[in-house]
């Protein structure tokens, strides 16, 4: 799945349905930035969507093309797969993926 550069509007269109699901009570929807540790530079994004009875969660993701394969993708969903079980007492979280992408599959 391609990703960015977006333009100003299209940013400020997610950055503002993103705060508005922030907002949301009970919570369903958890997305963070995926930014590199040397320089805070912002190369994805992943989420945790929950489902209605807050039981169970789906993870997403996506990651500039020229930052695959360094592990960062796999470095978020442990963290946030900690944070929904450890935080939010899910029984179970799940991801799909395209099966033809072998590199989302192994997260």
């Amino acid at each position: 799945m391609p990703w960015g550069p977006n333009d100003r509007a299209t940013t400020a269109e997610f950055v503002e349905k993103k705060l508005k699901w922030q907002a949301e009570d009970p919570r369903r929807e958890y997305s963070m930035a995926i930014c590199l540790r040397s320089s805070g530079g912002h190369i994805g994004g992943i989420s945790l969507t929950l489902d209605e009875d807050r039981t169970s969660g789906e993870l997403g993701w996506i990651l500039r093309k020229d930052m695959w394969r360094n592990g960062y993708t796999t470095e978020a969903a442990h963290a946030l797969m900690r944070f929904g079980f450890e935080q939010l007492g899910l029984h179970r979280i799940t991801a799909r993926c395209n099966a033809d992408n072998t590199a989302s599959y192994r997260v």
